[in-house]
């Protein structure tokens, strides 16, 4: 199994953690893939990634109405998600990785640096924050956290998503 590069460069629209947007879930060996498989019989799929240091698999359909498979590295640290035809569409990145966009924007950053640099748009359906299309700026996706109630530390991204939804 291909080991993730949690602190390799973040590519909107092409590539995160060692791994490019594209490939086929058929490129990693496949005993080891089934030998680490979570069931939903297991327990929580949340647990199973924030205490999992290696790798897992999950597939889709075991908690979700999709088809699919998504492997989770260092404890949700790299999301890889795969198409139901086995095509990497999807890259999540989100606490534990130490990459970076444009060598200045990753988790921990204040969001608002990320905003005076493109304008944003939130989706409510994936609660993230997408680059207006007027920035030309295309596949890449910021969760933001609220920061804290007393305002003394400011909204911060904690997560990012690198994605090309053509090949979902």
């Amino acid at each position: 199994m291909k080991k993730p590069i949690l602190a390799a460069d973040i590519i909107p629209g092409l590539s995160a953690g060692g791994f490019t947007l594209g490939q086929k879930l058929t490129e990693f060996d496949s005993g080891t893939l089934m030998k680490k498989r979570w069931k939903s019989e297991d327990g929580s799929l949340i647990d199973a990634i924030y205490s999992t240091d290696d790798f897992f698999v999950a597939d889709l359909e075991d908690f979700t109405d999709e088809k699919g498979v998504r492997i989770y590295f260092s404890r949700g640290a790299l999301g890889l998600h795969f198409s139901a035809a086995g095509t990497l569409f999807h890259i999540a990145v989100s606490s534990g990785y130490t990459g970076s966009f444009l060598n200045r924007f990753g988790i921990g950053t204040p969001a608002r640096e990320v905003q005076e640099m493109f304008e944003l748009s939130f989706d409510d359906g994936d609660e993230m924050h997408y680059p207006q299309k007027s920035s030309g700026l295309e596949g890449i996706a910021f969760h933001i956290d609220d920061g804290s109630d007393d305002g003394l530390v400011p909204p911060c991204i904690c997560g990012i998503s690198i994605y090309n939804w053509t090949m979902q």
